[in-house]
């Protein structure tokens, strides 16, 4: 029977939570598009230079703010009173990895601590938001990406109060600290679904770029696929890109019109290639990897599948705050609610049967029970 976990910081439902923050998002994103719609209506003619489009936009980064957190709970013996910021390397809008971490920050802000938020930020500007935000006092700056992480290392010198998160960091030093999310166990869940319902026996996972984590969720995939389909055809493809959402719905299509009937990607934002492709080739069928996805194909889409890093980063912020980030880097993963069992798309055009929904549960429940090790090497 499939379990509905709940949020650490306020105990409310993780799906519930995931389903309101995207509304809450996309209501965010309308009234944006409003405001600035009514801005261009009233400027006058002559206008002030606006400034460097490379600086951090006024909406995207609300640190130092403090009006944008929620009420500071107060720190009790030993812990520290936090102050978060998360930095993001792409648009929160783009219903998967940097979502999840914008979910991490709000559950820090939930949980009565002060926190926000920077998103686009590119690779030459992470070692100046990271300098801006510790600057301001930010003493928990979460990194979600392992890009430039030499140089943030560096400048973390200069800052000895403030610790350092880094998504998939190589290093570690006196306030640089790494968080690893298991791929694979995303990449798995997705491989037993895409083998239980392909009818040509040959599935396909499409990793944006040749990126470790991102391989290993193809190396999950193939595990999956082979624990519950041992005969069916497995291709792990590398599309090269993480943002062009074109370039994967071309590859995308080429292999549904060569046989492949279920495809998975993990490409970020250009996941949505596959789904633009699903939602075109008659019998295709997608499994997405990020929260509204689904509304891009509604009728080819069997579920997504989603790896909530905000179950990590939280975390990473609660062992900051209690003063106990341990020796040993963990890597958060299906245990540890990384991955929950999907809801099936009602609108899916070839429903799952009963018996097929308890073979997905029972591979779910076999790699999160430890009853399955995926072999990375």
């Amino acid at each position: 029977m499939e379990q509905d976990r709940h949020c650490p910081a306020t105990g409310e439902s993780i799906k519930k939570k995931r389903r309101k923050n995207m509304k809450k998002l996309l209501v965010l994103l309308l009234a944006a598009l409003l405001l600035v719609s009514a801005a261009a209506c009233k400027a006058p003619q002559n206008q002030e230079a606006q400034p460097d489009a490379s600086a951090p936009a006024e909406q995207e980064t609300q640190a130092p703010q403090a009006e944008d957190a929620e009420a500071e709970a107060p720190a009790e013996e030993g812990e520290v009173t936090p102050k978060v910021a998360f930095i993001i390397p792409g648009p929160i809008s783009d219903m998967s990895w940097c979502y999840t971490a914008y979910l991490g920050c709000e559950m820090v802000k939930e949980a009565g601590y002060e926190a926000t938020y920077q998103e686009n930020v590119t690779t030459d500007m992470l070692v100046e938001s990271v300098r801006t935000f510790a600057s301001a006092g930010y003493n928990c700056i979460l990194v979600a990406t392992d890009a430039n992480q030499e140089d943030i290392i560096e400048t973390a010198k200069d800052f000895p109060d403030t610790q350092i998160f880094i998504v998939n960091g190589a290093y570690q030093t006196e306030n640089v600290y790494p968080i690893y999310f298991a791929d694979e166990d995303q990449g798995f869940l997705m491989g037993a679904i895409a083998g239980v319902i392909t009818k040509t026996n040959k599935v396909a996972y499409i990793a944006g770029i040749d990126f470790a984590p991102l391989i290993n969720g193809g190396k999950g995939f193939e595990a999956g696929v082979k624990y519950v389909n041992p005969d069916c055809g497995v291709l792990v493809s590398i599309a090269g890109t993480t943002e062009d959402v074109a370039m994967v719905k071309e590859t995308a299509k080429n292999l549904f019109e060569n046989g492949y009937d279920v495809i998975a990607p993990n490409a970020d934002q250009a996941s949505l290639g596959v789904m633009e492709a699903a939602n075109e080739v008659e019998g295709a069928m997608a499994i997405a990897n990020g929260d509204g996805m689904i509304t891009v194909a509604p009728s080819n889409t069997v579920t997504a599948v989603i790896m909530n890093t905000a179950v990590g980063y939280y975390a990473a912020f609660e062992q900051f705050r209690t003063n106990s980030i341990p020796e040993e880097v963990k890597k958060y993963g299906i245990a540890d609610n990384l991955i929950e069992m999907p809801e099936w798309n009602p609108d899916f055009f070839a429903p799952l049967t009963e018996e097929q929904i308890a073979k997905v549960q029972g591979a779910y429940d076999a790699l999160a029970n430890g009853e399955v090790t995926i072999n990375l090497d």
